[in-house]
């Protein structure tokens, strides 16, 4: 009797032992499975990543290449009217150039310029403190600041890069950034001696144009009066184009900052889909690790409502007198004057 119940505990234990090793065996090759089903998991989505990455590239690389055709059609049609840069060469100060790697590029107010300039900045290893536009000035190097030889050698054979933007758009930003009422440029100043820079330097100037010198002294001593229209701003740089002040470099045309048939840029990026031709052109320069910050000044000018709250209140007239300024603008990149996108 003792031996056949130590049979049955015999029995059990194996039972129970075998049971427990089939146990852990499915359980191994369950948790195998898994594991090996994560890295079909991983190396399919990186697999996706990875085509994604390339396809997006090619179309960027396609419009880019279509983007260059039609400048240089454009610029054969209309040399005889536009500036030379040989006549400008006051304007190699604002060109930046990274000799390291071996880029050059050439920032339009109003056009993602102070996030490359910022992404430059970081590039050589600078965090940027108080005005990016100071800094840069001061730390990076600009295409005067090198020997003529050395210049030639930038324009021949660095890789040159630019970004434009819709002229309508772009004038908007430099208006709701700068002589707006409580505008961008003033909010970030606040209680700053430069407040009011703006304001004071040309808006006083637009408004004793349209309104007389009255209204306008009236606004400086009153602060919170001060309305500035957008309207009245495109009127002053439509009809007194020839004044300095209408062509700050904030609303200059795009053409005669950065001079795109004098300069055979690789890269005409745009505002409007700045991301996917960021993405290119850090990819082609092997500084696809690195990423740009968003623009610190950027105004939420570039949406359509935003767009045509503004366009909307303008006469026909004004916005045609707009298009005409900038018409080669719109002709030299590709912009639609019917369209904001």
């Amino acid at each position: 009797m003792w031996l056949t119940s130590s049979l049955t505990r015999r029995t059990k234990l194996t039972l129970l032992v075998l049971f427990v090793t089939t146990l852990v065996i499915l359980l191994y090759l369950w948790w195998n499975q898994s594991q090996y089903q994560d890295v079909k998991i991983i190396t399919s989505a990186y697999t996706h990543y990875q085509q994604v990455g390339k396809v997006s590239n090619e179309v960027a690389m396609t419009k880019n290449k279509n983007r260059k055709i039609a400048l240089h059609e454009k610029c054969q049609l209309y040399r005889k009217v536009l500036p030379h840069l040989a006549d400008n060469e006051k304007e190699y100060s604002n060109v930046i150039v990274d000799m390291q790697h071996r880029i050059m590029y050439c920032p339009i107010p109003k056009a993602a310029c102070s996030t490359w300039k910022v992404f430059f900045m970081n590039l050589l290893g600078v965090s940027v403190r108080g005005d990016i536009h100071t800094q840069a000035k001061i730390r990076l190097v600009h295409l005067s600041d090198l020997d003529p030889e050395v210049r030639q050698e930038v324009l021949r054979n660095f890789t040159k890069f630019m970004i434009v933007r819709h002229p309508f758009t772009r004038i908007l930003s430099a208006y709701r950034n700068k002589l707006e009422p409580n505008g961008t440029f003033e909010t970030t100043h606040v209680r700053g001696p430069n407040q009011y820079y703006w304001r004071d330097r040309l808006g006083m100037e637009i408004l004793k144009i349209y309104r007389g010198v009255k209204v306008a002294k009236s606004f400086k001593e009153h602060r919170g009066d001060y309305d500035l229209t957008f309207a009245e701003f495109v009127n002053f740089i439509t009809d007194y184009s020839e004044r300095r002040s209408a062509n700050d470099r904030h609303w200059k045309e795009m053409y005669s900052i950065c001079y795109p048939c004098d300069i055979e840029y690789d890269f005409i990026a745009k505002f409007e889909t700045l991301g996917e031709d960021s993405k290119l052109f850090l990819w082609s320069n092997g500084l696809d690790t690195h990423v740009t910050t968003q623009d610190q000044h950027a105004t939420n000018s570039s949406s359509f409502e935003a767009v045509m709250q503004f366009y909307q209140k303008l006469p026909l007239e004004s916005i045609q007198k707009l298009y005409e300024r900038y018409k080669l603008d719109f002709q030299l990149f590709d912009y639609d004057p019917r369209s904001f996108q």
